[in-house]
């Protein structure tokens, strides 16, 4: 199995960093921390955009990561995460803070990575008390696994469990860097290059656009873009519901347009 090596930072690694030295040492690519929560405890790394650049100019295709925050709402999150993904394709939610119940987990997480689509390519990075208590996770998403086994040796790459990039470590030292985590990303250096740079997400025809579900104050369940809306029965809310939507009765979710496409072909209005 082909496996190359990746390497996350955050603020707790300091700033400056040699990334032309991690990439001579045989680091494969980088990813960043760019964000945590959202609303009025957003958190953002002071470093990130300065570490995205510097690891382009070292020849990288930096990815990123947020971390997730399980009682923040799902749109301030992505609001955050758009505003500070600036140079990365690929973006992770990283979810290890547990929410009040397993169905709220789903909902902040999902939710972050179904907004996070409308403007980059997304991952789950999640360990086994979240993988083993989350249904179908991670949901046909690529997984980013953190395990870190007793007695490791780098010279080990295989998994130990499937995924796309397993973590093994968070203490290792790497020229330029420091100790740092480091992960086997599973594939081929045009794979990688392929999978942290995928091409332009396609613009939403007019027909396909992003809707939003959002609540009435009079109750009503609504779809919307801003300028009009429509009722939604309790039929096609429980299709939603039935497919992982995000509970939208307290912050409103942002549907993808293949979402809205189906909603079209189970006999919705053709405002929609």
């Amino acid at each position: 199995m082909s496996a190359l090596l990746v390497v996350d930072v955050s603020s707790n690694n300091g700033w400056p960093l040699d990334f032309s030295a991690a990439k001579a040492a045989g680091v494969a690519n980088v990813i960043v921390k760019i964000t945590q929560g959202g609303g009025k405890s957003a958190y953002v790394n002071p470093d990130a955009q300065a570490a995205i650049a510097a690891a382009r100019a070292a020849g990288f295709q930096p990815g990123a990561y947020h971390f997730e925050e399980p009682s923040i709402p799902v749109s301030e999150q992505v609001a955050l995460i758009k505003a500070h993904a600036d140079g990365v394709g690929r973006i992770f939610v990283d979810s290890e803070t547990a929410a009040k119940t397993w169905s709220a987990e789903v909902a902040a997480t999902k939710g972050t990575m179904d907004g996070i689509k409308a403007f980059a390519a997304t991952g789950l990075y999640a360990g086994n008390t979240f993988l083993d208590n989350m249904a179908g996770a991670p949901w046909g998403e690529p997984l980013w696994y953190p395990n870190y086994p007793g007695g490791y040796v780098a010279s080990d790459t295989t998994p130990p469990r499937p995924c796309q990039m397993w973590q093994w470590s968070d203490n290792y030292d790497v020229a330029g860097i420091g100790p740092c985590d480091a992960s086997w990303f599973y594939g081929t250096p045009a794979e990688l290059a392929a999978f942290f740079n995928p091409p332009e997400l396609p613009t939403p025809t007019e027909a396909d656009r992003m809707r939003w579900i959002d609540k009435m104050p009079n109750g009503d369940i609504i779809l919307t873009d801003g300028a009009s809306y429509e009722v939604i029965g309790a039929e096609r809310i429980a299709w939603l519901k039935a497919r992982g939507v995000p509970d939208y009765s307290t912050d409103p979710v942002k549907l993808t347009a293949g979402v809205v496409k189906t909603l079209r072909q189970l006999g919705t209005t053709n405002e929609i």
